[in-house]
């Protein structure tokens, strides 16, 4: 019995003088590195998700002190019911206390992290009790360098203080300049994604759109049929009358090709007749990256077919590519000095031309300058100016290729935009036309009828 309570006092001992020190929640996963020598990663993540009727989704995102926390999001499509587009979002720190929040359609939330933990995003789709929506996500952190301003201004009275003393050193002015580059790139990139928020939106709109005039047409369309079809059949039957209808098509004309010659790079757009072809001719070196993208942005007349058929021919005759498609890219090494043949087939359509955007080119990414550039690396190993230099090309192929994305995005833009104009056409002629067929067909049906049981008041009556 002794030896139970002696035992139990030594535990309680024990726990008393380590309890104080061990106890609590752990607030800081690595409290032996600072935050500021952990790596400051810029993680982020796009994606959809589909919020059912009244209901609730919640995310966490882990995020360090003195990083920034941006989320950016759009709802994109509405389904069943609803018809409020609104979105309820909440931010909530490690601490469950409320960081921002935004009830709208389209939202972005920014702000500097403050606690290193785990943040909640909520997004409620509680204005919808009979309908859910899709939504586009775009959320994550970056460092942007940053620190207190006080800390900021002796980091710049030191740096300042060194650069005076040595005017010679660049590597830290490269190092600054290439972390900006990178910053900058990163919020490109954020702004690439909101792009993609918004085509994705726009396409949803566009089907649901699409959808509403075929269905909407279509009924209006056996209505009419029916009571045109009802009101013949008893007025047939009233006077014994035929009708009869007669239609005519406009014809389309056709364009001659032409010929096309100048430099590096070009974007535009042309109409391209009915059964018609139109050829152009790009210069291009030998040892070049040869590129062509195109789109199908609106078609004309009695056209349905949004493909066309695309063939690139080399100086010597030979066929490189070949397709035949509504949207196409092609690209290859170009091997032999010359014009170079592009024809835009429009064939699949007899009585209907297209216009298509055209972005076509070459890069020469030199391959001969970077053979020589890696013999004189092995010959002076502490030059600086070859990396500054190879790094800069890079640069440049990276937002050569960035401006050949800009360029597709322009084309889909621009293939929206005509589609819209062609709904509109199409919807408001459309119901102009069934409007005055369905006045003429009343007033002609109150006309007859009136004729029809009219009596002469001067005739004499037995």
């Amino acid at each position: 019995m002794f030896c139970r309570v002696a035992c139990g006092v030594v535990v309680i001992v024990l726990l008393l003088l380590l309890g104080p020190g061990r106890a609590g929640p752990l607030t800081d996963l690595n409290p032996e590195i600072a935050d500021h020598e952990l790596f400051w990663g810029s993680d982020q993540y796009d994606f959809s998700v589909v919020l059912p009727a009244a209901g609730q989704e919640c995310f966490w995102h882990f995020a360090h002190h003195g990083e920034t926390f941006y989320l950016t999001f759009m709802v994109q499509w509405v389904t069943g019911v609803g018809h409020d587009r609104h979105l309820s979002v909440t931010v909530n720190s490690p601490s469950s206390l409320l960081v921002s929040t935004v009830d709208d359609a389209t939202g972005q939330i920014n702000f500097e992290v403050e606690e290193t933990g785990f943040y909640q995003m909520c997004f409620n789709n509680f204005h919808n009790h009979f309908g859910s929506m899709q939504v586009f996500l775009n959320f994550g952190v970056y460092y942007d360098g940053s620190l207190h301003p006080a800390q900021q201004k002796e980091e710049e009275k030191k740096k300042k203080e060194e650069i005076q003393k040595d005017l010679n050193n660049t590597l830290a002015t490269i190092e600054e300049a290439s972390h900006k580059v990178a910053l900058h790139v990163f919020h490109m990139f954020r702004y690439y994604n909101f792009g993609r928020m918004r085509k994705s939106a726009d396409y949803y709109v566009l089907l649901s759109n699409s959808r509403y005039v075929t269905w909407w047409s279509a009924a209006q369309s056996v209505i009419i049929i029916t009571a045109g079809y009802l009101q013949l059949f008893f007025l047939k039957r009233l006077f014994n009358s035929k009708s009869s209808s007669e239609k005519s098509e406009p014809s389309l004309g056709q364009a001659e090709p032409g010929l096309f010659r100048g430099a590096d790079r070009y974007d535009f757009a042309i109409v391209v007749p009915a059964s018609g072809t139109e050829c152009f001719w790009h210069f291009a070196h030998q040892s070049g990256s040869f590129y062509l993208t195109y789109m199908v942005q609106w078609v004309t007349g009695m056209a349905t077919d949004h493909r066309l058929f695309v063939t690139v021919i080399s100086p010597e005759g030979i066929l490189m590519a070949s397709t035949n498609d509504g949207i196409g890219q092609i690209h290859f090494l170009t091997e032999v000095t010359g014009f170079y043949q592009m024809c835009l087939g429009n064939h699949n359509n007899q009585f209907g031309g297209v216009r298509v955007f055209l972005n076509f080119g070459v890069v020469y990414e030199g391959f001969e300058e970077a053979r020589t550039e890696t013999e004189e690396e092995t010959r002076v190993l502490n030059s600086t100016l070859a990396s500054i230099q190879e790094s800069t090309q890079r640069l440049q192929a990276h937002i050569f290729h960035i401006w050949r994305h800009y360029n597709f995005a322009r084309m889909r833009k621009g293939m929206d935009h005509y589609l819209l104009l062609s709904n509109l056409t199409y919807v408001t002629w459309w119901s102009a036309a069934q409007s005055v067929t369905i006045i003429l067909s009343g007033c002609l049906q109150l006309h007859f009828l009136k004729r029809l049981f009219h009596t002469d008041s001067h005739r004499p009556r037995c």
